[in-house]
């Protein structure tokens, strides 16, 4: 086949032109990904330092009897599920992180920051789901101590063991 400098020339351009312009899209939904995860940790980093404070507020909150602040437990009811789902998302983060660190499509170097974001995503969800864990415990423990008491009701053992037996 005879083709001349110029022709190959000119096809070696457009192939170029478009191998240029393919990986400057891939380059662009690699960061825009990375971007993505960058916020997404943002996000549950701010959650994070909200539950750490309302913990703090929560532990000095002083205990009234017969004051509860989750009568109907519909609070650790929510904070449960949030965590239930958040749990449960995890797995599902570890899969696609490995997902990203098979790839072959794209040099390695663009891999790795995915990845490492991948993993800060991963600390902060883990963190959230803890977080989340410690102040539906916190209010449990509040409530349970709200709980009216009598100290005379029972003076020894013997009496409570009676009484769980009725």
């Amino acid at each position: 086949m005879n083709i001349s400098s110029a022709t190959l020339s000119a096809e070696m351009q457009a192939v170029a032109r478009v191998a240029g312009s393919t990986s400057i899209h891939v380059i662009d939904q690699i960061e825009n990904t990375v971007d993505a995860y960058v916020r997404a940790t943002e996000a549950f980093n701010s959650i994070n330092e909200l539950i750490d404070v309302t913990c703090t507020k929560l532990k000095a909150y002083p205990v009234q009897s017969g004051v509860y602040l989750d009568p109907d437990d519909k609070i650790i009811g929510t904070f449960e599920r949030a965590y239930k789902v958040l749990e449960a998302e995890l797995p599902k983060l570890l899969l696609a992180k490995s997902a990203e660190q098979e790839r072959r499509d794209i040099p390695q170097e663009f891999v790795e920051p995915l990845v490492d974001e991948f993993d800060r995503l991963m600390q902060a969800v883990a963190t959230t789901v803890e977080s989340l864990k410690d102040l539906r415990a916190g209010v449990i423990t509040h409530d349970l101590k709200a709980e009216p008491r009598d100290p005379d009701a029972y003076g020894s053992m013997d009496q409570v063991i009676s009484a769980l037996h009725n």
